[in-house]
């Protein structure tokens, strides 16, 4: 899923947030015209979501006000992405890639060191901070602490380059977010997610009797490792017909937890609308992740609605809206 930003680790070491610049979150509408057509270019066809901002006052020798702004949302692949500018820094932009794509030397650093990376992003700085035109790192978002999110960054040789920007953890602090409804007529289904979901079809077949699935997949990203997921597929009536519900749907989260490193911490069964649509409610930890899943089961029609963040971010208001405002549509 998955996620937000800075601040600055060197290997083996966690510089201090105190000491560190830190960026605040705006509205998209605040962020300067100029500003968004260099993120457009640098990011071509992205879809901002998050907008932030960092004044650090007057510099000495040049009497200018030394600004930083940064924007954050998806490129059209769905992966997400961010672009950074700066007066004297000039303008940096990241994608989003596999972990497993981190050159090898970026690895070993990161096994050395006390950072948990969540996503990690490819950048290309231009600036003339960097000297180098086409300088080349690794960008690594680290699990949230204290409401902020750390990041650190590598060049391909594994060697750490620190920057002094933290920013607020999503659902921490910063702007409030705002929803919209979103409905899915092949889904049958309407909820509250505050942005314009990304949307996505990934098809398996079951290996075991060659049975055919389609995962439908809506997801709003917040940054941080951070958003809400709705997503729903079709079991074949043979696997749901005369079941307990709640069993099948234990079932299928025990089976999900044996391919990851996720642990069950709270479960119990609840109810959807009038019709009492039979549900489950999970309470899940990844690592330092959490995840708050709420599972129903309509017909043979498993729909799962996920937050993921920090502990914080999962029992807030804004996750307690999304759950609370999806509904079947008959």
């Amino acid at each position: 899923m998955n996620r937000s930003w800075l601040c600055a680790f060197f290997v083996g070491a966690i510089a201090s947030f105190a000491s560190a610049a830190e960026l605040k979150k705006i509205d998209l509408k605040d962020v300067p015209e100029g500003i968004r057509k260099l993120a457009d270019k640098a990011v071509s066809g992205a879809k901002w979501q998050v907008a932030l901002k960092e004044d650090r006052g007057i510099d000495i020798q040049t009497g200018t006000s030394e600004d930083i702004w940064m924007l954050i949302g998806v490129n059209p692949k769905g992966s997400r992405v961010y672009v950074l500018y700066s007066a004297y820094g000039g303008l940096e932009g990241g994608t989003e890639i596999p972990q497993d794509q981190l050159p090898t030397a970026v690895r070993e650093a990161l096994k050395s060191s006390e950072i948990n990376p969540t996503v990690v992003y490819a950048v290309n700085a231009v600036g003339a901070m960097k000297g180098d035109r086409s300088a080349k790192y690794y960008h690594v978002q680290a699990e949230p602490r204290d409401g902020k999110t750390a990041v650190a960054r590598f060049d391909p040789t594994g060697q750490p380059h620190q920057t002094d920007l933290i920013v607020p953890s999503a659902g921490a602090g910063g702007s409030k977010l705002e929803f919209q409804k979103v409905t899915s007529e092949a889904g049958r289904f309407a909820a509250e997610m505050p942005g314009k979901p990304v949307e996505k079809i990934d098809e398996f077949t079951r290996p075991s009797d060659k049975a055919q699935f389609k995962f439908h997949e809506f997801k709003v990203n917040l940054g941080g490792d951070t958003g809400f997921i709705i997503n729903y597929f079709d079991w074949p009536n043979a696997d749901v017909k005369g079941k307990d519900p709640q069993k099948v749907m234990q079932a299928f989260q025990q089976n999900a937890k044996k391919s990851s490193a996720a642990e069950i911490m709270e479960e119990r069964p609840i109810a959807l609308g009038k019709a009492k649509v039979p549900g489950r409610y999970f309470l899940i930890a990844i690592k330092q992740r959490h995840v708050r899943e709420q599972n129903y089961l309509a017909g043979n029609r498993l729909y799962r609605l996920i937050a993921v963040g920090s502990k914080d971010f999962i029992g807030s208001e804004a996750a307690d809206r999304f759950f609370d405002s999806f509904t079947l549509i008959e």
